[in-house]
């Protein structure tokens, strides 16, 4: 399982980490800065988890947006415990099914059924489905949300940036049809991140449009944006490290909609068809070590070496490590991985990693700054006035 340690938006998970008492031996200690991937939480999380943390802004287990108010969406929630890793047509199916089942009681065993059988009943749906139709009632509003045209318009433009076939007018048709600037401002750095900057003919339209239609004090929001590196003209024709990694870590699959929503067989599932790529380092990392599969194909990622012989420490290219036997362990115990975001993890992040450890026998413990979106992370660097 993944046990989640930090800010916990998404309630955690198994095994440790939720500042339980357990004592543990790590086998492999992982830091991951957000840095190193901006692609991912630029782009719309597609779990449960994550659609409620985009929509509603999710925090600590608590949704708090317009009129809407819901606590407790956390482990002691067995609905949301059961459905939050998965996709959003994987959560709303399991969802109908269990209320079917209560229904089909209701309407066929409830007369014939001994007293045992009723108590077993109403203690199951007061343990375990109590809010059942509050999950009914969230992934409704979800479901409402995505069939927005600005909603499938900015999943669009998302895919096309990842395979790199967006069109330039695309991102100029959302300015003009009044989506969000959050929104805008995000797709732009997802375009930077993915490509390695936006051409600067291109980028100086994009900012000339953005601030026609949203208000010049945002001359101050693309100053931040640009002075933290998230948002950069295209120096050169060279390719971005996401170019080159996509096709060899299978970031992508070529048909989204064949992806099983109830029993996925990648990480893929988290974002509709984009693997996370912090997800894809971490397995690769676990599997096979840095230098055999990672070389080459993500930005150069620096090691600090503590104790060297002289006492000593300094910075070594990851690759320059030497390769440790990373194969599947053969005993059942499974190998301890803990795993650091520095400046924030998503929570579809959260669950392809749970998606991982359950697959491979892994025991995941994931620590972090933060659970975060592009949202917000945009908004900590726009002007608000």
């Amino acid at each position: 399982g993944v046990g989640v340690g930090g800010d916990g938006g998404g309630g955690g998970g198994g095994g440790v980490g939720r500042g339980g008492c357990e004592r543990t031996t790590v086998n492999e200690l992982i830091l991951i800065d957000r840095s190193v991937d901006m692609v991912t939480p630029m782009c719309t999380q597609l779990t449960y988890a994550g659609l409620l943390d985009e929509m509603f802004e999710m925090r600590h287990g608590q949704l708090k947006h317009g009129g809407l108010k819901v606590s407790g969406l956390d482990d002691e929630d067995p609905v949301f415990r059961e459905t939050r890793d998965k996709m959003f047509l994987g959560a709303r199916t399991w969802v109908n099914a269990a209320l079917r089942e209560i229904q089909q009681f209701r309407d066929e065993q409830m007369a014939e059924a001994d007293v045992s059988a009723l108590r077993g009943f109403v203690s199951n749906l007061k343990d375990n489905f109590a809010r059942m139709t509050l999950h009914a009632s969230l992934l409704e509003k979800l479901g409402t949300g995505m069939a927005a045209p600005a909603f499938v318009a900015r999943q669009r433009i998302e895919a096309s940036i990842l395979d790199d076939t967006l069109e330039t007018q695309a991102l100029s048709d959302i300015i003009y049809g009044g989506d969000e600037l959050t929104s805008v401002l995000r797709l732009m750095c997802l375009r930077c991140a993915a490509g390695g900057g936006i051409a600067k003919r291109e980028f100086d339209v994009l900012r000339k449009e953005v601030l026609n239609t949203y208000g010049f004090e945002h001359i101050e929001t693309f100053a931040r944006l640009q002075e933290v590196g998230v948002l950069f003209e295209k120096e050169d024709r060279s390719r971005s490290a996401f170019a080159t990694s996509r096709g060899p870590m299978r970031l992508l699959v070529d048909d989204a909609s064949k992806i099983d929503a109830e029993n996925p067989d990648d990480t893929h599932f988290a974002y509709a068809g984009y693997a996370p790529w912090s997800c894809r380092m971490v397995e690769e990392a676990c599997s096979t070590g840095w230098r055999t599969r990672l070389e080459d194909r993500v930005p150069t990622i620096y090691v600090r070496q503590a104790l060297q012989d002289d006492g000593s420490a300094h910075d070594v290219v990851a690759k320059d490590i030497p390769v440790r036997n990373q194969s599947k362990t053969t005993t059942e115990t499974p190998r301890n991985v803990f795993i650091m975001f520095i400046g924030g993890v998503t929570s579809a992040e959260i669950a392809a990693l749970r998606f991982i450890a359950g697959r491979d026998g892994l025991r995941i413990m994931v620590g972090t700054t933060g659970i975060t979106n592009g949202t917000n992370l945009v908004n900590t660097l726009r002007n608000q006035d």
